[in-house]
């Protein structure tokens, strides 16, 4: 176990006790209830074999001797400031700090994904309220003579309604400059304007942080960013790439630049914060955005569409034909019939849980206040999950799984309950739990578990509070990551003991989204991260023997079927995605990952979010009121 110094004193360092990862440094939970922040060292497993990140870990430690301390006492309290530098308890060098900790907080990069604000909704009155206090934060901090610079929605933290700022060492202040930078947030005044991708060329100014202000503005009300979608202009000789349209003021704005399926119609918003934002992303406008216009503005919600907008009437509604009053039961694109086999129409209902074991379609929806299966059994909750709050539900055949914070529930096809110990929602939800035809795991306090005949039934050891898991019918995987531990296993949900080599690439930065789809013969991982300023996503293929059998990487906004990858789905030696293009299918072959078939009529039937299941009669598509079963034909 590594020790530092705080206050005078040793503090021991406890792998278990990580609760963040970034580019720069691992965070850790403290017995007396604040966080530690290490940074990495050159030698940190995250950097090998990068002699230009093991340089910049060098620099920056050397630079931190001094810089920390010598942070400013006058910072807003919504600023994460450093309150005790941690020491080298041998060479007494600075290696981190202790801070505040803030509890169940949640990045501001989530307000800006369709999956997370359909979960937890919030208007857009909300969002522009929770953006006012940023800018009250961001005004104090230039007041006091410090710019934030490295300004991006990765270090900006929600916790009870209100926005906090992290990675306070970074900031610029006195003589010390911000190094780092996000290329999606940095003010391209700032960069080449010719070169291919952004790159910090000047130092910051509070117009940069302005600069990025408005670019999370954007993406946190409309799900899109500035410069995502895909640039399409009519002479192919105007194309550049994604990463290079920041520098050009290429803006999804544009007609010849097609916004993804997820994102909010731009004219939700007046013309004036339309304006004001081209402004920004295609002149050179960085003073304060101008949100009184977004807090006076009128915001509604469309009661035909559902859309909210702050228009005089409904921009989607205005520019389309009504929708009919039920959808058809079948609907023909092109080489592909979808079938509505799921279609919930009261109010609150929805589908709770969908899965397709032994090739049969199971699903679980909440109508009425009623819970049904399939079947169209009815499902009653035992007393303590109906007074339970936060709760998780998964299948298993005809049995019916809940998760709550300290306890998994297996409800019977005759109403018998089982109830079992589990470190379940505590770990943030259903990777906690893994369910399949015929196989339910969890973990119990550092312990992988399986129900077995007779009762439950130790698989083996994994990293408490630090672990998540999938299960297959046959083939279950699993992730450790704490501080410079990175770990993946596999096991087999029929019997006991894990492997855990398992030749998984280690993420280098921030985890920002995890996707994983388990066959029967091998297992699909897609990481998304963000790393050296970029996010990028990495699919992984891995044998049942844990052994590569292929991987490949893209970064966001690259013309790839993975870096708009959202729902994925394993059918015997593929792997089937959702993107915005339709579905595809996918083979790992050669120590290579292609794309070796694609189904453009699917796209009309695939939006975000929604779950892809594969079933003995075809793809089920499982959104949060209807599945569609979906036939491919050739």
């Amino acid at each position: 176990m590594r020790k530092v110094v705080l206050g005078g004193r040793a503090v021991g360092v406890d792998p278990a006790a990580a609760i963040g990862k970034g580019g720069e440094a691992d965070v850790y939970a403290l017995a007396d209830g604040r966080a530690l922040k290490l940074f990495k060292t050159p030698e940190h497993p995250d950097f090998a074999n990068q002699p230009a990140l093991q340089d910049a870990a060098r620099i920056r430690l050397l630079e931190m001797q001094s810089k920390l301390h010598r942070f400013p006492a006058a910072v807003p309290p919504r600023v994460v400031a450093p309150q005790e530098i941690a020491l080298d308890p041998k060479t007494q060098q600075v290696v981190g700090y202790a801070m505040p900790m803030l509890r169940n907080a949640e990045v501001l990069f989530r307000f800006g994904e369709r999956p997370f604000r359909d979960r937890s909704p919030r208007t857009a009155l909300a969002i522009v309220r929770l953006f006012q206090s940023l800018a009250a934060t961001v005004e104090q901090l230039h007041a006091a003579g410090v710019v934030i610079g490295d300004f991006n929605d990765l270090n900006v933290l929600v916790a009870s309604g209100a926005p906090h700022l992290i990675d306070a060492d970074s900031m610029q202040f006195g003589g010390f400059l911000c190094h780092a930078y996000t290329e999606r947030f940095l003010d391209p005044l700032l960069a080449d304007r010719a070169a291919q991708r952004p790159a910090l060329q000047r130092p910051y100014g509070p117009g940069a942080d302005w600069y990025a202000f408005a670019a999370m503005l954007f993406r946190s009300l409309l799900l899109v960013d500035p410069f995502g979608g895909v640039f399409r202009p009519a002479d192919a000789a105007l194309r550049v790439s994604h990463a290079a349209r920041p520098l050009r003021g290429i803006t999804v704005m544009r007609p010849d630049v097609q916004p993804p399926k997820a994102a909010h119609r731009l004219d939700m918003l007046p013309d004036a914060v339309l304006e004001a934002f081209r402004r920004v992303f295609e002149g050179a406008d960085r003073a304060p955005f101008p949100l009184d216009q977004l807090l006076q503005a009128r915001w509604t919600s469309c009661s035909h569409c559902g859309l909210e907008h702050a228009r005089a009437a409904c921009p989607a509604c205005r520019t389309a034909p009504p929708l009919p009053a039920a959808p058809p039961a079948v609907e023909v694109r092109g080489e592909v019939t979808a079938t509505r086999v799921v279609s919930l129409r009261g109010v609150g209902a929805r589908i709770l849980a969908a899965a397709a074991q032994a090739g049969q379609l199971r699903w679980l929806a909440l109508e009425q206040g009623t819970l049904r299966r399939e079947n169209g059994a009815i499902v009653e909750l035992p007393a303590p999950l109906r007074a339970a709050g936060a709760m998780w539900a998964g299948l298993d055949g005809d049995d019916t799984i809940f998760a709550t914070r300290d306890a998994l529930y297996r409800i019977g096809a005759g109403g018998a309950v089982e109830t079992y110990c589990a470190d379940a929602l505590a770990q943030g939800g259903p990777a906690s739990v893994a369910t399949a035809h015929g196989a339910l795991c969890w973990q119990e306090d550092g312990r992988l578990m399986r129900r077995g005949t007779y009762g439950p039934e130790v698989v083996g050891t994994v990293l408490r509070g630090q672990t998540r898991i999938w299960a297959g019918e046959r083939l279950g995987f699993g992730v450790s990551r704490a501080g410079p531990l990175s770990l993946a296993f596999l096991f087999t949900t029929g019997s006991r003991g894990i492997n855990d080599r398992v030749a998984l690439p280690r993420a280098r930065g921030q985890v920002v989204e995890e996707l994983v789809a388990v066959g029967a013969d091998r297992v699909w991982h897609l990481l998304r991260e963000s790393a050296a300023g970029r996010l990028t996503t990495r699919c992984t293929a891995v044998g049942a023997d844990g052994q590569l059998l292929a991987t490949l990487e893209a970064a966001d906004g690259d013309d790839s079927w993975l870096a708009g990858a959202r729902s994925v789905v394993a059918a015997g030696p593929w792997l089937f995605a959702v993107t915005d293009d339709g579905v595809v299918r996918v083979g790992a072959t050669n120590g290579r990952v292609d794309a070796v078939a694609r189904y453009p009529d699917t796209a009309p039937f695939v939006g975000d979010p929604c779950e892809l299941l594969v079933g003995a009669d075809g793809l089920y598509v499982v959104t949060a009121r209807e599945i569609l079963r979906l036939s491919l034909g050739k």
